[in-house]
């Protein structure tokens, strides 16, 4: 079993759709947080916490918004 950190791909779907609803592509964010969106697809999937937040922090950064 792995000790490193995990969390549910739920914690990462906002930050696509967010910025999808914003007219900003989401994949440059995917890239820097190193997630794909299949990884997204399936509700069961985790996500290594560390990616979780770097996609939170490029969400932020992309959609010029500090209240992201």
């Amino acid at each position: 079993m792995s000790s490193d950190p995990s969390a549910s791909v739920l914690a990462a779907r906002p930050v696509v759709a967010t910025l999808e609803a914003r007219g900003v592509d989401p994949a440059p964010v995917l890239r820097t947080a190193a997630i794909s969106r299949e990884a997204l697809a399936a509700v069961e999937n985790r996500l290594p916490v560390s990616s979780v937040l770097r996609l939170w922090e490029a969400g932020a950064q992309a959609s010029h918004d500090a209240s992201f």
